[in-house]
């Protein structure tokens, strides 16, 4: 083989990324980057495979009007394969040296659009299963509109680093010695390889319902920190610089 599995371990990110992901569904990805790289698949193929899977999976929970263990679980892994993917497709452009603008533009953009389609299904179930409830249908349009808003906030700060957002700003802060475990952990709760498991609660739409609101409200809290340290941060910049010039 002309890329080494030692070769493809040596390109999982270490520097940045939630719990879930760095070391989850980054290591799973390994073993499918090594058959990629050696195979002369194209990155960008395997971020087309990954959005496609995203796609499948949501066609699926549409398409399923009564949830049992079986489906959520069969959902669950069609999410989780397609997430393995997306993290392939970085092991490999780097393994082989077919990183380009290109790449990434198309792994961030699918990474955001599959992030709205998700909670789009996501909400489209709950108001589907509770038109007849106005309480519980204000609560659905509520837990998706809270979820989506949340997660784009964090999503356009992390990968496009826009407003008030600082590169790895979240990574340099979680690895301070000072930030103590119960104030590390929400952040590890908001990644998406987490996010995905809510799907095994769709079996009693009532608890997901419950689950997924206060999931988004959770997230809310995390990113309207993430703001915070990023004025923080920016003031301090700030600050420091005038004081060189000075």
């Amino acid at each position: 083989m002309k890329y080494s599995l030692e070769l493809l371990i040596n390109q999982i990110k270490q520097s940045e990324g939630l719990f879930a992901t760095k070391y989850i569904y980054r290591h799973l990805a390994v073993l499918l980057s090594y058959l990629f790289a050696n195979f002369g698949i194209h990155p960008n193929l395997i971020t087309l495979l990954s959005f496609s899977l995203n796609i499948l999976a949501c066609l699926f929970l549409l398409s399923t009007d009564q949830f049992n263990p079986i489906i959520a679980l069969n959902s669950f892994l069609l999410l989780a394969f397609a997430y393995v993917l997306d993290c392939c497709d970085g092991q490999v452009a780097r393994a082989t040296h077919q990183s380009s603008k290109l790449g990434v533009w198309l792994d961030h953009t699918f990474d955001c659009a599959k992030t709205i389609l998700i909670n789009f299904v996501f909400g489209w179930i709950l108001i589907r299963n509770f038109a007849g409830s106005d309480s519980e249908l204000i609560l659905s349009y509520f837990a998706c509109f809270i979820n989506l808003f949340g997660q784009l906030t964090y999503f356009f700060g992390w990968n496009y680093k826009v407003l008030l957002f600082e590169d790895r700003l979240v990574d340099k802060t979680l690895s301070s010695r000072k930030i103590s475990f119960l104030l590390r952990l929400p952040f590890n709760i908001v990644d998406y390889g987490v996010f995905i498991l809510l799907t095994f609660l769709l079996v009693s739409i009532q608890d997901f319902m419950w689950v997924y609101l206060t999931y988004g409200i959770v997230c809310f809290l995390v990113y309207l920190a993430y703001l915070v340290l990023s004025a923080f941060s920016m003031n301090s910049r700030l600050s420091g610089d005038i004081e060189n010039n000075a």
